[in-house]
């Protein structure tokens, strides 16, 4: 499964947040789409060997949801195109799962990734943050 290149953290969905909020409440945000991507991980180990592709693909919109809202644009895209391919049947059972388990590896490697994120340095490089 491929994320098209897409980064990890689109800044600019960020930014946007901040706007839309406040720079007091991004930290509290991020903290909770970390928990967020915990439980995303752990639902979605729970349909990796399951047969029933309508789960499969709501968990994988959840995700899917969940990375575009904070601009996690790796996993957005890994999710759409999952999503997509749950959808439309058209996949092996082997295929089918190893496409889950390469979004649960990227579902791991995001959350790191933003849990890691610094503000402070983002602010001094990113004067519109």
């Amino acid at each position: 499964m491929s994320s098209d290149n897409q980064p990890l953290m689109d800044i600019n969905v960020l930014k946007q947040l901040v706007a839309d909020t406040s720079l007091e409440m991004l930290p509290r945000m991020l903290e909770i789409f970390c928990q967020e991507l915990k439980e995303r991980e752990r639902k979605l180990k729970g349909v990796l060997n399951e047969d029933d592709v309508v789960n499969i693909a709501k968990e994988v919109h959840a995700t899917k949801s969940c990375a575009g809202t904070f601009g996690a644009a790796a996993l957005y895209q890994s999710s759409l195109a999952l999503e997509q391919k749950a959808r439309s049947g058209d996949f092996s059972a082997e295929e089918l799962q190893g496409s889950i388990q390469s979004l649960i590896d990227l579902t791991v490697l995001t959350q790191s990734h933003f849990v890691k994120f610094d503000i402070d340095r983002e602010l001094a490089t990113n004067d519109s943050l």
